[in-house]
């Protein structure tokens, strides 16, 4: 509603913390543009306020300072150069659910209904995935430790785009473990209020996003299957077969000692 609490915090947030903050709230609603992050040669195209050189590093570094996103170079894609996502759990919620409706009537007409409706929509099952995934790379040191990884370790994320769609799709890994052990964990982010059921169709996508990982990096490492799901995964024969750590959301908020 327009006299909510969150209705007009965006605007009073970053017009406190940045002066010029028309360029600051133009690079977030960019990042928000794509759930996998954008490069930041799509934010120099993009961008209404700002050209290519150390007024974009400038900026991208305050808004990263202040916790409203994060970069990160996707392993083994080097020439990709940095990436950015948001990480603010605020901001995306703004631009998702608030920021569009401000000028029609949806909110106003549908009355006390208005989220409970949107509860049961497609969309915002992604949003939350989005949101559970941003919850997940601020807690990376409790990943490690629920997953019993203390060896040295590159992090990061993965994606494949295959120029031959005929031969085989491309693959998306959303958070990968490089030990220097000779294992690399795989991880599954899933959002979900229940246990994740892993199904046959699961099953097959995922053992094909592994193999294409294999052929892709030429990796001599072993390789494990992890889970992190807010809920846990119910046990199944595709479980057992293929998953070797599971995290929780309670596991993210265990202090690190």
């Amino acid at each position: 509603q327009e006299n909510g609490v969150l209705h007009s915090e965006f605007d009073r947030l970053f017009d406190s913390l940045f002066d010029g903050a028309e360029v600051y709230k133009d690079l977030i609603r960019i990042i928000a543009e794509k759930r996998e992050g954008v490069a930041r040669s799509y934010i120099e195209a993009s961008s209404k306020y700002l050209s290519k050189g150390g007024t974009l590093t400038n900026k991208l570094r305050d808004l990263e300072d202040a916790a409203f996103i994060r970069s990160f170079k996707p392993l083994g894609h080097k020439r990709q150069g940095i990436y950015y996502r948001i990480i603010d759990e605020y901001c995306y919620f703004y631009l998702k659910w608030i920021e569009g409706t401000k000028r029609t009537l949806t909110i106003q007409e549908s009355g006390n209904k208005y989220w409970s409706n949107k509860t049961n929509a497609p969309e915002y099952y992604s949003w939350m995935g989005y949101a559970f995934e941003s919850i997940c790379y601020k807690h990376i040191g409790e990943i490690r430790i629920a997953l019993d990884i203390h060896v040295g370790v590159s992090i990061g994320t993965w994606r494949y785009s295959s120029k031959q769609a005929i031969k085989h799709s491309g693959a998306q890994i959303d958070l990968v473990f490089e030990r220097n052990d000779g294992v690399t964990t795989i991880c599954e982010i899933k959002y979900s209020d229940k246990p994740f059921v892993i199904n046959t169709s699961y099953a097959d996508n995922l053992k094909q996003k592994v193999k294409i990982y294999k052929e892709q990096t030429r990796t001599k490492n072993h390789l494990h299957i992890s889970f992190i799901s807010a809920s846990g995964i119910k046990e199944n024969k595709h479980s057992l077969e293929l998953v070797d750590g599971i995290v929780t959301l309670d596991d993210l908020f265990k202090a690190v000692l």
